[in-house]
């Protein structure tokens, strides 16, 4: 989600309607399963609004991330991917390589593709 947030996020008011159609409907879609997996109803709501504050949480920390010095896209790796455990380095080196390789595939694609899901995210390393 944050790489298309992010690829987004300066289009007009196009692509913002698009970005929270997509949010809204992940949320649509997370609430259902907890349905199905068997969360009562008077907790579904608060489980889905946590998951959307650790949602947004989590794309602002990679946007900062990503703008900023290499170091901060390592801790924000750790912190929100492997929840605080360390994994090896070249671990983190490659999810960064990814990231920056699907970031510099999106920014590559019409904004027009995009909506019209005519793009494929980078191939797994």
């Amino acid at each position: 989600m944050f790489f298309i947030f992010s690829r987004l996020k300066n289009e007009e008011k196009i692509a913002a309607d698009f970005s929270q159609s997509l949010f809204d409907t992940m949320f649509v879609d997370m609430d259902q399963s907890l349905r199905e997996m068997g969360v009562g109803d008077l907790s579904v709501g608060k489980r889905v609004k946590d998951m959307g504050k650790a949602l947004l949480g989590r794309i602002e920390a990679y946007d900062k991330a990503f703008s900023a010095e290499y170091s901060d896209i390592e801790a924000a790796i750790v912190r929100n991917i492997y929840r605080g455990d360390l994994p090896h380095l070249h671990q983190i080196r490659r999810l960064i390589k990814y990231s920056n390789g699907t970031i510099e595939n999106l920014a590559s694609i019409s904004k027009e593709d995009i909506l019209d899901a005519n793009f494929s995210f980078t191939q797994a390393i």
